[in-house]
C-alpha cells in the first residue's frame, strides 16, 4: 500500500456541525466531523461526550459518549460522536460499526460518510471509501476536499490517473490551497517523477512558506536525490518553525545517517521519539543506526519493544534475528528468524542470518538449507555462496567449498573470509603451496588478520619447516591471544623441539581462555605427562 503524507482534508459545510478534528489514517489527514452539542441538554451524557469531543478529548468523550449509547442505541448523535471518539484515537476497528449505524440511521449525512470512508481507508478497504466518496462528490460535486479525499484513496489504491485527475480538481475548485499542492506532488513523486513533485512542493510553499508538510516533502525528495545539503536545510528550517516535528527530526536522521554520521543520526532519532514515542518508523530506525554502530545491546532492546507493540511483525523478528547472530547469540537469533520468515518465507537477509546461525551452532545441514534456499532464487548471492563454501568445508566437502569460494574470489578477490577458507581447503586437500599462496594474499591486503598467520603457521607446519611455522603462529597469537587453534598448534610444535615449559605455557592458556575447549580432555593429558616429565611440578593445575 502506498504511503501518503498529509493529504485530504473534508471541508463540509453541513447542518449541526460546528468543528473539525484533523488525524492522520495511513498518512491522510482525515477529519472527525463532530456533531453541535449546542442543542443539547448540558446536563446529560450526549451533552458532555460531545463537548469532550470538541474539546479534542477523545477518552472522555468514549466514557460519556459509551453510555449515552446504551441508554439510546438508536440515537444518530450517539452513534456519530462515538465513531467519531474512536476515529481520534485511531481505533478503526472500534468506530466502525458506530459509523456504520450512524449512516443507517441517516444516508443523507454527508459528515456520516466522510468519516465512514476514512475508516474504511484506515482499515484497508479502499472500495468502500471510494463508493462512499463517490456519492459525496455526485452531491457536492464543487466541494474541493472531497475530491481530495477521493484522490488519496485512489492513490493508495494504486490508481495513479485517478488520482492526478481528482486532485487537479480539488486545486481547479480551491487553487490557494497549500496542501492539495503537496498531495499531488507525492502522487508525482512516487512514480518517480521527482522534478514534478519539487515544482508542486515549492508552489505549496509559495502558497504557505511554513507548510509543514511541503517542507518535509520536499527535504524528502532533495535526500532521495542525494541532495543531503538541500534536504538538511529544509529540515533544519520546518524544526525551527515547529518544535513538535518528530518527523522533522527524524528526517534530517536518515540524511545524518547516510552522511556517516551514526551519532547524530542517533541523537535526532531520539529527539522525533522524544516527540512522538509511538513513531514506528524512527524506533526500527534507532535500533538499526544502533546495529550498524556495533552498539548491538541498545539494537536488540528498540527490536523488542517493535516486537511487544507488533508480535506479528516479520520485520521485527528479522531484524532482531539478525542483531541477535551479530551478537552471537545463535540459539535466540534461530527462533527470530524462523517467526519472519513463516511470514517472509523468501527473504534473503533472513534466510541468510539463519544460515549463519545455524553454521555456528554447527548444525551444518540445516545450514546448508538456507543458503541453498537464497541461491535458487538469486544464484549470485555472494554472502550466500560465501557461508555454503564455508558449510561445505565444515562438512568436509572441499572440493563443492572450492567451488563455491572461487566464485565468491572471482568477484571479490579481497574478500577475507573466502580467500582464507580457500586456503584452509587446499591445505585440506595438502595442496601446501597452493594454500601458502592464498594465505600470503591474505596477508598481503589484511595484514592484521591472525587467520593469515594461522593458516601460513599451519601450513608451514604440514610441511615440516618448523621455523616458519613457530614465526607465523607466535604472530597470530600476538594478533589475536583468544585464538586457542593456533595456541594448539604452537604448543604442540614447542612439545616437538623439546622446548616443553613452551608447550606446558600454552596449553595452560588454551584452557584459561576456553575451559570447554574441544580438545580439552587431550590437553589435559598431555599436561599431566609434562608434569611427570617434571615441568610444574607444583602447578597448581595438577587437578584442572
Amino acid at each position: 500500500m502506498t504511503a501518503l503524507t498529509g493529504i485530504a482534508v473534508i471541508n463540509v459545510a453541513m447542518e449541526g456541525i460546528d468543528m473539525m478534528k484533523r488525524i492522520h489514517v495511513l498518512g491522510m489527514v482525515v477529519t472527525v466531523l463532530v456533531i453541535n452539542a449546542s442543542s443539547v441538554s448540558k446536563a446529560d451524557d450526549l451533552s458532555k461526550g460531545l463537548m469532550a469531543l470538541k474539546r479534542g478529548n477523545a477518552q472522555l468523550a468514549v466514557k460519556f459518549l459509551s453510555k449515552a449509547h446504551s441508554e439510546n442505541s438508536e440515537s444518530f448523535r450517539a452513534n456519530m460522536g462515538l465513531g467519531n471518539a474512536y476515529l481520534m484515537q485511531k481505533n478503526y476497528e472500534k468506530a466502525l460499526p458506530y459509523l456504520n449505524k450512524a449512516v443507517s440511521l441517516d444516508p443523507r449525512s454527508i459528515g456520516a460518510r466522510a468519516n465512514l470512508a476514512s475508516t474504511f481507508s484506515a482499515l484497508g478497504k479502499p472500495d468502500r471509501a471510494i463508493e462512499l466518496y463517490t456519492s459525496i462528490v455526485k452531491e457536492e460535486p464543487d466541494n474541493a476536499e472531497i475530491h481530495n479525499n477521493l484522490a488519496a484513496v485512489y492513490h493508495v489504491k494504486g490508481a495513479i490517473k485517478k488520482a492526478i485527475n481528482l486532485y487537479n480538481e480539488a486545486i481547479r475548485l480551491n487553487p490557494h490551497e497549500a496542501r492539495y499542492y503537496v498531495n499531488i506532488g507525492k502522487v508525482y513523486e512516487h512514480t518517480g517523477n521527482n522534478e514534478r513533485a519539487i515544482e508542486l512542493y515549492e508552489k505549496a510553499l509559495e502558497l504557505n512558506s511554513r507548510s509543514q508538510e511541503a517542507l518535509i516533502s520536499l527535504g524528502q525528495v532533495y535526500r532521495n536525490k542525494a541532495e543531503y545539503e538541500k534536504a538538511k536545510e529544509l529540515f533544519l528550517k520546518t524544526i525551527s518553525y515547529y518544535s513538535d516535528s518528530w518527523e522533522a527530526q527524524g528526517e534530517l536522521g536518515t540524511v545524518l545517517e547516510v552522511e556517516g554520521l551514526l551519532d547524530q543520526a542517533i541523537y535526532r532519532y531520539f529527539q522525533a521519539l522524544k516527540i512522538n514515542p509511538k513513531s514506528d518508523k524512527f524506533m526500527e530506525a534507532l535500533a538499526m543506526a544502533y546495529a550498524k554502530k556495533g552498539d548491538l545491546d541498545k539494537a536488540i532492546s528498540y527490536f523488542r519493544q517493535l516486537i511487544n507493540r507488533h508480535p506479528g511483525s516479520a520485520r521485527a523478528h528479522g531484524e532482531l534475528g539478525v542483531a541477535l547472530v551479530q551478537n552471537k547469540d545463535y540459539y535466540t537469533a534461530v527462533g527470530e528468524l524462523k517467526i519472519a520468515l513463516e511470514k517472509d518465507q523468501e527473504n534473503i537477509r533472513y534466510l541468510n542470518s539463519l544460515g549463519i546461525a545455524y553454521l555456528k551452532l554447527e548444525k551444518y545441514e540445516l545450514a546448508a538449507g538456507c543458503f541453498e534456499d537464497v541461491l535458487k532464487n538469486n544464484a549470485n548471492n555472494e554472502e550466500a555462496r560465501l557461508y555454503m563454501g564455508i558449510t561445505t568445508y565444515k562438512q568436509n566437502l572441499p572440493g563443492k567449498a572450492e567451488k563455491y569460494l572461487k566464485g565468491v574470489l572471482a568477484l571479490s578477490p579481497a574478500n577475507a573470509d573466502a580467500r582464507y577458507y580457500t586456503g584452509m581447503v587446499e591445505l585440506k586437500k595438502e595442496k601446501y603451496d597452493a594454500a601458502v599462496a592464498q594465505f600470503t594474499e591474505l596477508k598481503s591486503f589484511a595484514p592484521r588478520d591472525p587467520r593469515a598467520w594461522y593458516g601460513l603457521g599451519v601450513t608451514y607446519s604440514r610441511k615440516k619447516n618448523t621455523t616458519k611455522a613457530l614465526e607465523y603462529l607466535v604472530k597470530a597469537v600476538e594478533l589475536d591471544e583468544k585464538n586457542n587453534e593456533a595456541r594448539w598448534e604452537l604448543a604442540k610444535i614447542y612439545e616437538s623441539t623439546g622446548a616443553k615449559e613452551d608447550a606446558y605455557r600454552q596449553y595452560k592458556k588454551i584452557l584459561l581462555i576456553d575451559p570447554e575447549f574441544h580438545l580439552k580432555d587431550v590437553i589435559k593429558d598431555r599436561m599431566e605427562e609434562l608434569r611427570q616429565d617434571g615441568i610444574a611440578e607444583d602447578d597448581e593445575w595438577r587437578n584442572y
